[in-house]
């Protein structure tokens, strides 16, 4: 069975003349087609109404990719002047906390332009965020990329062939246990939003307060020094420990109690 697993985890699925067909953005394709095809029941269930939102999930998705882009540059700066800047431009490396705080900026301030409430927006859309992360991840699972650190565990994969992980050595799977915390959070905050008397933007701030927490965690399994360590934690730890300090500030302060910030407008 392992074997069997080494033997389909490459990120290069098959090539019809130059034309060649990779994993990773399969995997992530896949996972954005099935989101947009869950929001129409979203907004129905919040008796919701706009035909304009596809127009903001595809600058949501823009921003998105490039903030992840832009972070990943930045915890490589010295790669950068080794290899050019064009090197890692074209490289399929990303940093996802980049584009969940890019995203969340370009949401605010989209939805406060067209005066309309963020948070009840928010509500409709966050639960599918984990969804297509957790399949993004099963592309990084056969990329190779954010690999985990070597183990003498059983429950461990070996690559035979990846541009990015170290072939032929017993590795955590990081990927994959990642892809499953993210399909778990999604149906979590579903149980939330079904069991729960629920606030606005509750939904929102459930979902980085978890999802920093998974994080957190499961760097502490990866080989993430890459992208640095600093005091003991790696970069995306930090930015775990921020964002979750953040989160639950803003949880406990406006959503508990009174729900008045981000709210630009009508819904």
């Amino acid at each position: 069975m392992r074997e069997f697993i080494s033997e389909i985890l490459k990120n290069e699925l098959f090539s019809i003349g130059k034309f060649h067909v990779y994993a990773y953005g399969l995997w992530i394709a896949i996972g954005i087609l099935i989101g947009l095809s869950l929001i129409p029941y979203r907004m129905k269930k919040y008796n919701m109404k706009d035909d304009k939102i596809y127009n903001f999930i595809l600058y949501l998705l823009i921003v998105g990719f490039g903030g992840a882009k832009l972070l990943s540059l930045l915890t490589t700066i010295p790669d950068i002047f080794s290899n050019g800047i064009i090197y890692w431009l074209t490289t399929s490396g990303f940093v996802v906390y980049g584009g969940i705080i890019s995203g969340f900026i370009f949401a605010l301030f989209y939805f406060k332009k067209q005066k309309k409430d963020f948070l009840f927006y928010s509500d409709i859309l966050i639960p599918l965020i984990p969804l297509v992360q957790g399949f993004g991840r099963l592309g990084c699972l056969f990329a190779g990329c954010c690999y985990g650190k070597v183990t003498d565990s059983n429950f461990s994969i070996t690559y035979i062939e990846s541009s990015s992980a170290p072939l032929n050595t017993p590795l955590f799977p990081s990927q994959f246990v990642s892809s499953l915390l993210c399909f778990l959070l999604f149906f979590a905050l579903l149980i939330i939003e079904k069991k729960k008397k629920q606030v606005k933007g509750e939904l929102l701030f459930d979902y980085l307060i978890l999802y920093s927490i998974g994080r957190f965690i499961i760097e502490f399994f990866r080989d993430d020094s890459l992208r640095g360590i600093f005091l003991g934690f790696s970069t995306s730890q930090w930015i775990s420990i921020i964002v979750f300090i953040i989160s639950l500030y803003f949880y406990k302060k406006y959503i508990k109690k009174e729900n008045k910030i981000f709210t630009g407008g009508k819904q």
